[in-house]
């Protein structure tokens, strides 16, 4: 284990690009905001320190054991919020991040990608609520955002907000990523600034550009520790720890990475995360987290103690986990949807944990989409309902709830 040598930005996201740094499968998602990427690029154009960075330097015979994933660069709110899986060739090696995702990924959205989300007040199906916006610098303001306390001025604005917002006859917006094909930080950027048309603010434009030139591509800001063991246990022990800091992680941020370390053929955070997608979009539109999910999940499997806790997350449970998934999966999602048929929603449960005895009782008792419709569960279905309403009552922020001994009779 031991320290590479620094990096600039450019460097760093060019082995992003070549696959040549990954994400492990244990990694949790992207979740900055825009002002959090604004705020970065802030910090390394004024000279700040961005922290360091963990990486997890994988041999070619370990490769194939592993999941990994590219970083997102492309982000939208509804279609694209994940990043893509990586396929890695047979006879590869690989860097995974253990820490520092979140960082490379807002550099790379910065510089390469686009940020997409819902604008207030729309719908969350109308393709008009979510602009695609990319990152802008204005090359003649002297001030930021004094709120985030930032001294550029950067922002994420459509081609369109860029393209009308004009000052002193030129164009001051300019892209961020555009500096990457500015080879030198002389006439290279002489030229940018002629042809945009600001040669009466020259010298505020120019140090602008030149702060951000340099940032990018000439100065060593990207120190990174790399870890060479191929114990994966040590590795997730490293990762849980370094990652138990900043933006504040869930419980399923921590105990996910171990059932995706432990399942040997499905990829536990693709299916969970697939699932909670289900959960948003079908009926109900319930917004259950992935917390929900892996209590339910532990509920199910019927493990001597479901307790959400680390001890409980062993390589037996989630076994038992892995094999039954299918089956707790269509479970979860008929609970869902009979919910929905009670006149429930995103909007109206109080209670989102109340969807794990509902699932509890319709796996228990093996019962399929039938369920939901048929006159024969009609009274069944009568008293579920009055239960759940019961329990709804009772329980408005229930977060822990014990094993349910039914909705009807069994």
């Amino acid at each position: 284990m031991g320290f590479l040598p620094a990096m600039t930005v450019a460097e760093a996201l060019g082995k992003i690009h070549k696959q040549s740094w990954v994400l492990p499968a244990i990694q949790r998602e992207f979740v900055w905001n825009t002002d959090q990427i604004r705020s970065l690029f802030d910090s390394l154009m004024r000279g700040y320190p961005v922290g360091s960075f963990l990486l997890w330097e994988l041999e070619k015979a370990q490769v194939g054991n592993f999941a990994f994933y590219m970083f997102l660069t492309e982000y939208h709110e509804k279609n694209h919020p994940y990043a893509p899986a990586a396929t890695i060739s047979q006879g590869e090696s690989v860097v995974a991040v253990l820490d520092g995702q979140q960082r490379l990924t807002a550099l790379n959205i910065g510089l390469y990608g686009s940020h997409a989300e819902r604008l207030p007040k729309k719908w969350i199906n109308n393709p008009d609520a979510y602009p695609k916006k990319r990152l802008y610098l204005n090359l003649l303001s002297t001030h930021g955002d004094e709120e985030l306390g930032l001294a550029y001025d950067l922002r994420f604005l459509t081609g369109e907000e860029a393209a009308k917002a004009t000052e002193s006859g030129g164009r001051p917006w300019m892209r961020v990523g555009d500096v990457l094909a500015l080879p030198d930080s002389g006439p290279a950027l002489m030229s940018e600034i002629s042809k945009r048309g600001l040669g009466d603010e020259y010298e505020t434009a120019y140090a602008r550009l030149y702060d951000l030139h340099q940032a990018i591509h000439n100065k060593n800001v990207i120190n990174a520790y790399c870890e060479e063991s191929q114990d994966p246990d040590r590795v997730l022990d490293i990762f849980v720890r370094v990652n138990s800091g900043g933006t504040k992680l869930s419980n399923s941020d921590l105990l996910l990475p171990m059932a995706t370390n432990q399942w040997k053929e499905l990829d536990a955070r693709e299916e969970v995360r697939s699932l909670v997608n289900e959960f948003a979009t079908g009926p109900g539109e319930f917004k259950f987290s992935k917390d929900l999910v892996l209590k339910a999940g532990l509920m199910l499997t019927e493990a001597p103690d479901f307790q959400f806790k680390i001890s409980n997350f062993t390589e037996r449970n989630m076994l038992r986990l892995e094999q039954g998934w299918k089956e707790i999966r269509s479970s979860l999602l008929r609970a869902a949807g009979l919910l929905a048929s009670f006149g429930l929603s995103s909007r109206s449960l109080a209670a989102d944990s109340v969807v794990i005895p509902v699932a509890y009782y319709i796996h228990r008792r093996k019962l399929d989409d039938a369920y939901l419709t048929a006159s024969a569960y009609s009274a069944d279905r009568a008293r579920g309902q009055a239960r759940c309403m019961g329990f709804r009552a009772r329980h408005p922020s229930a977060q822990h709830p014990g094993r349910h001994p039914g909705l009807g009779r069994e």
